[in-house]
C-alpha cells in the first residue's frame, strides 16, 4: 500500500464535503486529516486488522486501545468499523457524527430494565403479529457517519424486507427505538442522539431513566419533530403509539431495588466543608 500526501488549500465550510468526496472513491483506503503548522510529522501507515481474529471476546479497554491509535480529530466512518474492529462485537460502539463513542458494559441493572421490557414488547408483537424486536449489540446504520446501537428498537412487518442488510445491519430508520440512559451518558450525547433519531424518521422514541424513575414516549408529529406522547415519573403506565394497545407500568421495569441501586451507585461522596476557625475577642 502505497501513502500520499498532498497539500490542499479549501474553504473550511467545504471539508465535510471533500472528506466525503474522498473516502467515497473505491481506491482510497484512508484520509487522515493532518495539522496544517507546516512541521514535518511522522504519519503511523494503518494496517488491518488491529484486533487479533481468533479472539472471543474483547474488553472495553481492548476496543479504546484500537481507537486511540488514530488521530483524535479523526472522522470515524461505518467502514471503519468494519476495517478496524472486530466483527460480532458485543460491545456498544456508536459513531455520532463522524465521532466515535465505546460504551461501558451496561451494568446488572440495565439489563434487568432491558431484559423485562423486551420480553413484554415480544409477547405484544408476537401476539398481534406487527413485526419484529431487536436488542443490543445490533448496529443501526442510518448512513456512512452515523451507525447506533439503541438498547431495543422494532421495526413494522411490511418493513421488516429491506430492513437487515447482508452483514447483519440495520439499513432503515426502526419504527420504535428505546433508550435506557444512565448518568455516564452525557447531556450532549443523549441530545445528539435524539436529534439524530428524529432526523432520521424514528417514529416513536423510548427515554428510560432508571435513577430518577422516568419514562417519556415522543411521536414524530406533521411536520417531523418529537413531541409527548406518553410519561409516566414515579408512578403509572406508559403506553405505545406505534405498537398499539401496548402499555406498562413503571413500577414493572423500575423497581425500588433498582432505582436504589442506581442512586447507591451514582451517588457522589460529599465536599466536606473545612471548618471555619472562630476567633473571639477578649473584652477590655
Amino acid at each position: 500500500m502505497k501513502t500520499l500526501q498532498y497539500q490542499i488549500t479549501i474553504d473550511e465550510s467545504k471539508v465535510q464535503d471533500l472528506y466525503a468526496f474522498l473516502t467515497s472513491l473505491r481506491f482510497v483506503h484512508e484520509v487522515i486529516p493532518l495539522p496544517t503548522n507546516g512541521q514535518q510529522i511522522a504519519q503511523e501507515i494503518i494496517h488491518e486488522p488491529y484486533y487479533t481474529p481468533n479472539q472471543l471476546a474483547y474488553s472495553v479497554a481492548e476496543i479504546k486501545a484500537i481507537a486511540n491509535r488514530f488521530p483524535k480529530n479523526k472522522l470515524w466512518t461505518v467502514q471503519d468499523l468494519d476495517t478496524y474492529f472486530p466483527p460480532d462485537l458485543s460491545i456498544k460502539v456508536e459513531i455520532i457524527r463522524n465521532r466515535l463513542y465505546i460504551m461501558p458494559t451496561p451494568r446488572e441493572n440495565h439489563q434487568l430494565i432491558s431484559n423485562e421490557l423486551l420480553f413484554a414488547f415480544n409477547v405484544h408483537v408476537k401476539k398481534h403479529k406487527l413485526g419484529q424486536m431487536y436488542h443490543a449489540p445490533l448496529d443501526v446504520m442510518f448512513d456512512d457517519n452515523n451507525t447506533f446501537q439503541p438498547d431495543i428498537l422494532f421495526i413494522k412487518i411490511e418493513r421488516r424486507a429491506n430492513a437487515v442488510s447482508a452483514n447483519g445491519k440495520i439499513v432503515i430508520a426502526p419504527d420504535l427505538v428505546v433508550e435506557i440512559w444512565s448518568p455516564s451518558n452525557r447531556k450532549k450525547e443523549r441530545e445528539q442522539k435524539r436529534e439524530m433519531y428524529e432526523s432520521f424518521g424514528v417514529t416513536e422514541y423510548w427515554s428510560i431513566y432508571p435513577k430518577k424513575k422516568h419514562i417519556t414516549v415522543e411521536i414524530l408529529n406533521e411536520i417531523g419533530k418529537y413531541e409527548l406522547f406518553s410519561e409516566a415519573k414515579q408512578t403509572g403506565k406508559v403506553q405505545s403509539k406505534i405498537l398499539d394497545g401496548f402499555e406498562i407500568d413503571i413500577d414493572e421495569l423500575i423497581t425500588q431495588e433498582i432505582q436504589e441501586a442506581e442512586e447507591t451507585t451514582t451517588e457522589k461522596p460529599k465536599n466536606k466543608r473545612k471548618k471555619k476557625e472562630i476567633s473571639s475577642k477578649k473584652e477590655g
